[in-house]
C-alpha cells in the first residue's frame, strides 16, 4: 500500500499528462498506469481495514465509514476537478487531487502497526458457544 500511494503521488501528474494526448493508444497507457497503481492499493485495503476495527464493530464501522467517505469524496471529485481547471486554466490540475489523497494515505498507512503475526480475535459465535459450554 505504501508503494501504491507513493507511486500515485509521484506518477499522477505524468500519467495525467500522458492521458492528455490525441492518440488513443497513448491515453490507454496512462489509464493502465493508474489501473496498476490503484489495484495495488485496492487489493490490500480490505484486509487492512478489517485489521483496524474490532470484530464486534467491524461490519457497521466499515460499511458506514467506507461508504460515507467514498460517497462524499467520490461524489464531489468531478465538481472539484472542474473547479480546479476553471481556476487554474490548466487541464492537468486535477492531477493534484489524487496526489493529495495519496499523500494523506501514505502518512496514515505509514503510521499503522503491522499485525500479520498477531492472532485474530475469536469470532463472537465461538465465544458464545464456549461460554455456554463452560456454564453447563
Amino acid at each position: 500500500m505504501l508503494a501504491a500511494t507513493g507511486g500515485l503521488f509521484v506518477l499522477s501528474w505524468p500519467l495525467f499528462w500522458v492521458m492528455h494526448h490525441s492518440d488513443a493508444s497513448v491515453i490507454l497507457l496512462g489509464q493502465l498506469g493508474f489501473a496498476v497503481l490503484i489495484a495495488g492499493f485496492a487489493g490490500a485495503s480490505p484486509a487492512a481495514m478489517v485489521e483496524l476495527v474490532p470484530d464486534r464493530l467491524r461490519c457497521t464501522v466499515l460499511s458506514v465509514g467506507y461508504n460515507l467517505g467514498f460517497g462524499i469524496l467520490g461524489g464531489l471529485t468531478p465538481m472539484v476537478a472542474v473547479y480546479t481547471i476553471k481556476r487554474s486554466h490548466d487541464d492537468l490540475s486535477p492531477a493534484f487531487l489524487p496526489m493529495a489523497a495519496a499523500a494523506v494515505s501514505f502518512v496514515v498507512i505509514a503510521g499503522l502497526r503491522e499485525t500479520y503475526r498477531l492472532a485474530l480475535a475469536t469470532p463472537a459465535v465461538a465465544n458464545t458457544a464456549a461460554v455456554a459450554r463452560d456454564a453447563a
